[in-house]
C-alpha cells in the first residue's frame, strides 16, 4: 500500500481518482469585468480606449484626479473625462464598440483578441 509509489492512480486502499484529477487542463481562463464598473478601472484593467472616431487606442497611463480620469494614449493624446459608469466611453468599452485599432498605437493582435474574449458580468 505504497502511495508515493503508485502511478496507476491508485490511493491508499487501491480506490481510483476521479476522472477530472487526470483530464488535461484547458486553455486560459475568460478574463471577467464587472459590467457596471467605473470606466478607470476598466481602462487600468484592459488598457484600451475608444474614441469618438470609433478608434481603439491603446493606453499608457491612467491617473484619476477626482472624479476625473486623466489617460496618454500610445499615440500621443492626452485625454480628460469623467469618470462615469453612464458613460459613452464605459457603454463603448462593454459592448466593444469600435471600428479598427489606432495604427500609430499599434496594438498587438492578442491584445485585440484578449479584448474581444472578455466578458462583462
Amino acid at each position: 500500500m505504497d502511495v508515493v509509489g503508485s502511478t496507476n492512480g491508485d490511493v491508499g486502499t487501491g480506490g481510483k481518482l476521479p476522472d477530472w484529477v487526470l483530464a488535461p487542463i484547458p486553455g486560459a481562463k475568460k478574463r471577467t469585468v464587472r459590467r457596471h464598473a467605473a470606466p478607470y478601472g476598466v481602462i487600468e484593467k484592459v488598457k484600451l480606449w475608444p474614441s469618438k472616431t470609433g478608434l481603439l487606442h491603446g493606453v499608457r497611463s491612467v491617473k484619476l484626479r477626482g472624479g476625473f480620469v486623466e489617460l496618454q494614449t500610445h499615440c500621443g493624446h492626452d485625454i480628460r473625462m469623467r469618470n462615469s459608469r453612464n458613460s459613452r466611453v464605459a457603454r463603448h468599452l462593454r459592448n466593444k464598440i469600435y471600428d479598427e485599432p489606432c495604427p500609430r498605437c499599434r496594438i498587438p493582435s492578442w491584445k485585440l483578441e484578449k479584448f474581444e474574449s472578455t466578458s462583462f458580468v
